[in-house]
């Protein structure tokens, strides 16, 4: 299995970046990616055919419709939604950062970070990738690296030996995590999350759900071909026993026209000709610790 899921997701917020940012702005994705970033552009522009059938355009408003219609907006939803989830936790006293699954999130390098302990989840190899990259692009970046394997148990040890403190205000983040967890897996980790935080923390993670869209289909034959295949769906009820049994109680559960309408309406309505809708099959949700 390798990173070609999270890289592709870098790319969708480099490219946006790069087009406007006007849903989320990470300015650390493009330079993250160095020359992975023309890679993907090319491999995308060459899936023209693939994406967009008897599509009939440049190469250039080929690759603008791949990402605008299927690689971008789940992951600019989950990423905005994360950012307003930690700006709001952080006027109620948020001291720490989980990065469940961190891939290449920028959070760590960004200034929203500033003045929290930020903690980055991953597997060894894609840790070390980040750090390679960080120092050839120069960017500083403030999150704790902590390698283990979310699918199994211990990694609730690794993190306190990092420095992580149970009694402090914290906000977990798994950003495309849910997609690739059984779901036994997944409830073990809401166990074990329910533990490790104090009352008050919140979990914020985005779900695949019940209601599966072609769009859905693709990303999802996508990563299987990558090795990396999607592996659980969710509905409101089943996820709210999930985490009521972790001792968590689910705030929010904002679906694809939610996310749509909160933070694609600005985009939208300046770009009508490549405006983007989350894929229903999408949901973002926070919890918080009882």
């Amino acid at each position: 299995m390798d990173n070609t899921t999270a890289l592709v997701s870098c790319f969708a917020r480099a490219y946006h970046a790069a087009h406007g940012a006007r849903v989320f702005s990470d300015p650390t994705a493009k330079a993250l990616l160095g020359a992975d970033c023309g890679k993907i552009a090319a491999h995308m522009t060459a899936g023209i055919p693939y994406f967009l059938g008897e599509f009939r355009g440049t190469p250039e408003e080929g690759l603008c419709r791949i990402v605008h219609e299927r690689l971008a907006p789940a992951v600019l939803a989950r990423s905005a939604f994360f950012l307003a989830a930690a700006e709001t936790e952080r006027r109620l006293g948020l001291k720490q950062v989980l990065l469940l699954g961190a891939g290449y999130d920028g959070f760590g390098m960004r200034a929203e970070s500033e003045g929290l302990s930020v903690f980055a989840l991953d597997r060894a190899e894609t840790l070390r990738d980040v750090a390679a990259r960080c120092d050839a692009a120069g960017l500083e970046n403030r999150a704790v690296p902590v390698p283990c394997d979310l699918g199994c148990g211990g990694w609730d040890k690794r993190l306190r030996g990092k420095g992580f403190r149970s009694g402090q205000k914290s906000l977990a983040a798994g950003l495309g995590l849910c997609h690739y967890l059984g779901k036994e897996a997944f409830a073990a980790l809401v166990m074990t999350l329910g533990n490790l935080l104090c009352a008050g923390s919140a979990l914020v993670f985005d779900v695949p759900t019940d209601a599966e869209s072609e769009r859905d289909a693709t990303l999802r034959d996508l990563a299987a071909a990558a090795g990396e295949p999607m592996r659980a769906r969710y509905s409101e009820r089943e996820l709210t026993r999930i985490l009521s049994a972790g001792g968590f109680a689910l705030y929010e559960w904002a679906d694809a026209d939610a996310l749509t309408k909160r933070f694609f309406k600005e985009h939208n309505a300046d770009a009508p000709d490549n405006a983007m809708r989350v894929p229903a099959g999408t949901a973002c949700i926070l919890a918080v610790k009882r």
